[in-house]
């Protein structure tokens, strides 16, 4: 049988940004091939880093007045009431650098899968709000083929059979599939 048909990716998504901020270095070209986990860009993170600094210092200040408080309680000095409330400031304290950290990861964006990179959309400097796109990323390997078949032709068809298939994009290549 032969048929006319469409190739679409298996898997393709707009890459987008998850955090807004000023675009400070692109390290991808339009039609790369990328894996998954590869830097595409980074965003400016001096305020982040700031307020990770400020996050940590303070963390490190809670867990110290817990220690202190714990050793009091020991002497029975301070309530248990008092250690509570410094355990929950320490955790508390804790979970500021957690999110300031999130943040920073936000900042690197990576390609989420293996595949083929479309036009760069995004330029040096730019300034991204959360959502913005950047670059569209088809995966390649495996690809699917859409095909019509006349109706009276199913019977002939069946699961596992051999697909051969040209395109006018690789002249005189065969790719074969199931």
């Amino acid at each position: 049988l032969t048929a006319t048909g469409t190739l679409s990716a298996v898997q393709g998504v707009t890459v987008s940004a998850e955090a807004p901020g000023r675009l400070r270095n692109i390290q991808f070209e339009s039609g790369a091939r990328v894996q998954a986990g590869d830097v595409l860009l980074q965003m400016d993170t001096a305020g982040e880093a700031a307020q990770l600094a400020s996050a940590e210092a303070g963390a490190e200040l809670a867990r110290a007045a817990l220690e202190r408080r714990r050793e009091l309680a020991k002497r029975q000095l301070v309530s248990p009431a008092d250690v509570d409330a410094a355990a929950a400031q320490a955790k508390e304290a804790a979970a500021r650098v957690g999110v300031v950290r999130a943040l920073l990861a936000k900042k690197t964006v990576r390609a989420p899968f293996t595949g083929r990179l479309g036009l760069r959309q995004v330029n040096l400097g730019q300034i991204l709000r959360e959502g913005d796109p950047i670059v569209s990323l088809q995966s390649l390997d495996p690809i699917n083929a859409d095909f019509p078949i006349a109706q009276q032709q199913l019977a002939r068809l069946g699961t596992g059979m051999p697909v051969r298939l040209t395109t006018d994009a690789a002249p005189g290549r065969i790719f074969e599939g199931r």
